[in-house]
C-alpha cells in the first residue's frame, strides 16, 4: 500500500476501440480500426507509429482518441500528452480527459491531473473515474482532506469497488500518522475538556477514517458538543458502511443491519431533507441486495418522480430489482441507459454492468442480443491484466466471466451438448474450480440426468468455502426432486429457502 497505486487510474484504455469494417465507414476509420487490431495481436508499436501518421494526415478526432490510448498503454505518457498540445479541455472526449489525466498523473503533472480530472464531474457529475482520480492526485499532494471528500463522492457514484477500496488503503497508507494524531487531540481534551473545536476535530477525524464507534464512544462521552442531527448523520453513515461492507463481503446480516440503521434515521422526525433523500436513496440499494425487490421498485419509482433521475448506482439496483421481478425488459432499459452514460462501468471488473445486461437479455429470451453482447465483451478483455501495482500479471475476472456466460448461453438456447464440451474444456484446465462443477450440474439436470448433476454439485462441495456451499446444496436437492425423491426433499428445501441469505441464483435457477 505504500506504493503509489497506478493502477487505481480508472483508465479507459482502448474505449473506443471495435472490431471489424461496418457498412459506410471511411477509409480513415477503415485504416485506424485495422492498426487498433494490430495493437490487440501484439504489434502495439507499430500501431502507434500508424496512428500517428494518420492522425497528422487527418487530424481525425477518432484516430486521436485511439492514439493516445495506446500511448499510455505503452507507458509513453509524455507523448500522450503532447498529442495535441494546442487543445482546450472541452475539446477532449470523456475517455482522452481520462487517460491524458492518467498520464499527466504518471508523469508527476499532478495539477495537469488535477485539471482533467475535473473536468470529467464537471461535464458528469455522476462520472466516478473523475471522482477517484481526483482522490489520488489529492491523496499524492497531500491534500487528504480533498482526498476524502472525493472518494466519498466516488463511493456515492460508485458504491463499495476494488478500486474504491483500494484508493482508501492508499489514503490510509499515506496518512500513517493517523494514530498520532488521534493521540494529540485525545491529549489536548484530556488537557481541556471544553475544548469544543478540538472534539469536533476529532469526532471527524475517526469518522473520516472509518472509526464509527470511536466517533460514536466521542459523541456518548460529550453529549452536549453534537446535536441531534450529528447524531442522525453518524447513524447514516454507520448503516452505509454495513450495507457496502455487506455486500462487498456477501454477509446480508449486515446489509440487513445497515438498512435498520437506514430505517431509524428515516423515522426520526427531525431528520433534515438532504439526509432523508440520500438515505433512501441507499435504501433502494439494500432491499434490491436482500431480494426485496417490489419495495426497492416502489421506492425508486417514488425517488424519481420527486428528484427527477436517479443517482446511477440507485438505478442499477432498481435494474437489478427489475429483473427480479420478472420484468427484464424494462432492466435492460436501465442497463443499456447506465452503460451509455458511463461506458466503462460494462466491463468494471468489480461488477460489470455487461452481466446485468446479459442475464436481462437471457430472461427476456433475447439470446442473439446477448450472443452479441459476449462477443464484443470477450473482444474488449485480455485473459491476463495487471494489477494495481502495474508490475504483477494476474487472471482477468471478466475474461473468466465472459467464458462461463457463453457456456450458460449455449445451455439456455437448448445447445447443451455444445455447452458440455465447452465446459469440459475448461475444466481440463481448471479441475478445482468448484464454479465449473456447479454449471455441469446445471447443465446435467437441464439434459435430464439428475444423477449426474448431483455428483456434479457434490463435488463442488469440499472445493467451496464452508459459507459459499449454498449454490452446491441447492442444486442437489433439485436434482433429487427432478428424479422423483419427494420424501425429505421438500422440507429440505423449506428450510433452504427460509434460512439461506438471499442470492440472485435462487431466482434464476429454479
Amino acid at each position: 500500500m505504500q506504493n503509489r497505486p497506478s493502477s487505481l487510474l480508472p483508465i479507459c484504455l482502448l474505449a473506443c476501440l471495435t472490431s471489424g469494417v461496418s457498412y459506410g465507414q471511411t477509409t480513415t476509420d477503415a485504416q485506424r480500426e485495422a492498426l487498433v487490431i494490430q495493437a490487440r495481436q501484439g504489434a502495439l508499436e507499430t500501431s502507434i507509429d500508424g496512428l500517428k501518421t494518420l492522425y497528422y494526415q487527418t487530424r481525425d478526432i477518432r484516430v486521436r482518441e485511439d492514439l493516445v490510448a495506446l500511448l499510455v498503454r505503452a507507458g509513453r505518457h509524455q507523448e500522450a500528452l503532447a498529442v495535441c498540445d494546442w487543445c482546450l479541455t472541452e475539446n477532449y472526449s470523456d475517455s482522452e480527459l481520462a487517460n491524458l489525466a492518467g498520464a499527466a498523473r504518471s508523469a508527476g503533472d499532478y495539477d495537469q491531473a488535477l485539471e482533467l480530472f475535473r473536468a470529467l464531474t464537471y461535464r458528469d457529475p455522476s462520472n466516478a473515474q473523475g471522482w477517484l482520480g481526483q482522490a489520488l492526485v489529492h491523496t499524492d499532494m497531500e491534500n487528504y482532506t480533498l482526498a476524502d471528500i472525493s472518494l466519498q463522492q466516488y463511493n456515492q457514484v460508485a458504491g463499495t469497488t476494488t478500486a474504491g477500496l483500494e484508493a482508501r488503503g492508499y489514503l490510509a497508507a499515506r496518512t500513517a500518522n493517523a494514530t498520532q494524531e488521534l493521540d494529540a487531540r485525545q491529549s489536548l481534551i484530556a488537557e481541556d475538556p471544553s475544548n469544543t473545536s478540538e472534539l469536533n476535530a476529532l469526532y471527524r477525524l475517526a469518522v473520516g477514517l472509518g472509526a464509527s464507534s470511536a466517533a460514536r464512544r466521542i459523541m456518548e462521552m460529550n453529549p452536549e458538543v453534537f446535536s441531534d442531527s450529528d447524531r442522525l448523520w453518524l447513524t447514516y453513515y454507520e448503516g452505509v458502511t454495513d450495507i457496502r461492507l455487506g455486500i462487498h463481503t456477501d454477509q446480508p446480516s449486515r446489509t440487513r443491519s445497515g438498512l435498520e440503521q437506514l430505517n431509524s434515521v428515516l423515522s426520526a422526525p427531525d431528520a433534515p431533507q438532504e439526509l432523508i433523500t440520500i438515505a433512501e436513496y441507499d435504501k433502494v440499494v439494500a432491499l434490491a441486495e436482500l431480494r426485496r425487490f417490489s419495495e426497492a421498485e416502489a421506492l425508486a419509482v417514488r425517488l424519481e418522480n420527486q428528484h427527477g433521475q436517479l443517482p446511477s448506482y440507485v438505478a442499477r439496483a432498481r435494474a437489478h430489482a427489475l429483473n427480479g421481478m420478472g420484468r427484464p425488459e424494462e432492466a435492460i432499459t436501465l442497463y443499456e441507459n447506465l452503460i451509455r452514460q458511463s461506458p466503462k462501468q460494462a466491463t468494471n471488473p468489480d461488477d460489470p454492468l455487461n452481466e446485468g445486461l446479459f442475464y436481462s437479455y437471457t430472461d427476456a429470451q433475447r439470446f442473439r442480443d446477448a450472443d452479441k453482447l459476449l462477443e464484443q465483451w470477450r473482444a474488449s478483455e485480455p485473459e491476463q491484466r495487471l494489477d494495481f501495482t502495474q508490475t504483477v500479471r494476474i487472471e482477468n475476472p471478466n475474461y473468466q466471466k465472459v467464458l462461463l456466460l457463453e457456456v450458460l448461453l449455449d445451455a439456455w438456447r437448448g445447445r447443451e451438448a455444445e455447452a458440455s464440451e465447452r465446459l469440459a474444456a475448461y475444466q481440463a484446465q481448471a479441475p478445482a474450480d468448484p464454479y465449473l462443477w456447479i454449471i455441469k450440474g446445471d447443465i446435467e439436470r437441464s439434459r435430464g440426468w439428475p444423477r449426474k448433476a448431483e455428483e456434479s454439485y457434490q463435488q463442488a462441495m469440499p472445493l467451496l468455502p464452508p459459507d459459499r456451499q449454498e449454490a452446491a446444496e441447492h442444486g442437489v436437492l433439485l436434482s433429487r426432486l427432478q428424479r422423483g425423491q419427494w420424501k425429505g426433499t421438500t422440507s429440505e428445501i423449506a428450510t433452504e429457502i427460509a434460512t439461506a441469505r438471499p442470492s440472485a441464483n435462487y431466482v434464476r435457477r429454479n
